[in-house]
């Protein structure tokens, strides 16, 4: 009940807290995201064939993995595809891997299903479930790092100060370098052959067990990526933000866009989610360290064109400081409830609107 009582006044408080101050507070959920393919959901059938689910803790095994897929599940849904019962009726197929290695290993040389403890940490003892001889193989060349068969982390952080990398590189000294990664791949079967459609993948490197990122945040945040090209970067959330949490709890909206098409003039540039409120239209706009309006362009602002109208946004801000990667610029324009299918958001010089840096165009959401 207590649960019911909290989504539902997350729900109706979903407006006032995305005007609410500017910055939530650190630290934030981010995981380093890359991808491949070119696929269109819309209207297709999915099955998840396979899910490859490595747990630190070997009791948590069943419980997280039911999680997981769910968690995969629900993102494919906000993507537009539909699960399938049947496997025989999916126009696509899933296969999912779930994994943590030790950074300071040899992986050329570990054990497949893992016979000895991993770290340790407070009263429990983590063990590694074993690697993927093919995804280890994989990582130089997904995330271009270390050398064949060996992946070397990146920092936790690119954007910290002199004083805190320091501090940094002496705690992971003393410490177990645990690494997780999450692999989505989708594949198609045509006339007896696999032809795969798309890839994305998810890494946290932050090297310590507390500070991994879960499940259920490395799935939302690597969604956007499915069945696109995205090079490898920074995303990043707060765990105060309102939709995470409602993916986080099964229970976000119907009418709620997520990544509804729209053309970009830049590929850093891109449009996560829309929603209609009361006090007007919500736009959760993906930027990737482009316009960062709050930190080197502050004389950007935003306005949205619906036909022959034009709208200034009334509330720009992120969640998230800068600087440190993609983030979600939330942008809230007036519409005063105007029935539309389309629109264009863009972004221009304050007080010189003829002047267009960037924009989303053809947005639509039928």
């Amino acid at each position: 009940m207590k649960t019911k009582l909290y989504l539902l006044a997350l729900i109706i408080c979903l407006g006032g807290s995305l005007i609410a101050q500017p910055y939530s507070k650190p630290p934030y959920l981010y995981s380093d995201i890359s991808a491949s393919g070119n696929y269109d959901f819309t209207g297709k059938k999915f099955y998840i064939s396979t899910v490859n689910y490595n747990a630190i803790l070997p009791s948590d095994y069943n419980s997280q993995k039911e999680a997981f897929a769910r968690y995969l599940e629900e993102s494919l849904i906000l993507r537009g595809a539909t699960p399938a019962t049947d496997s025989l009726n999916a126009d696509f197929y899933v296969v999912a891997t779930v994994d943590y290695w030790n950074s300071s290993m040899d992986v050329t040389k570990a054990p497949r299903n893992g016979n000895g403890p991993l770290a340790t940490a407070g009263d429990h003892t983590y063990y590694l479930s074993g690697y993927d001889k093919d995804m280890v193989n994989n990582i130089p060349v997904l995330y271009g790092t270390g050398k064949e068969g060996t992946y070397t982390p990146q920092p936790m952080n690119s954007a910290h100060s002199d004083k805190g990398e320091k501090k940094y590189a002496a705690r992971q000294k003393n410490e177990e370098q645990i690494n997780k990664a999450i692999i989505v791949e989708a594949y198609e079967l045509a006339d007896g052959t696999r032809n795969k459609l798309w890839i994305t993948q998810a890494l946290d490197s932050r090297g310590d067990f507390k500070f991994l990122a879960s499940d259920c945040a490395m799935v939302y945040l690597m969604m956007r990526a499915y069945g696109n090209d995205m090079k490898m970067r920074k995303c990043l959330i707060s765990d105060e933000d309102s939709y995470y949490a409602l993916f986080a709890n099964s229970n976000m909206p119907a009418d709620i866009h997520f990544l509804p098409y729209c053309q970009s003039t830049n590929n850093n540039l891109n449009l996560f989610l829309v929603k209609k409120l009361d006090e007007g239209l919500v736009c959760l706009v993906e930027d990737n360290n482009l316009l960062s309006i709050d930190f080197k362009h502050k004389n950007y602002s935003a306005s949205i064109k619906i036909g022959d109208q034009t709208i200034s946004s009334s509330k720009v801000f992120y969640d998230v400081r800068p600087p440190g990667g993609s983030r979600f610029l939330t942008l809230v324009f007036p519409v005063n409830g105007e029935d539309f299918q389309s629109f264009d958001i863009v972004f221009s010089k304050k007080n010189k609107p003829e002047k267009t840096i960037e924009a989303l165009t053809d947005i639509r959401l039928n």
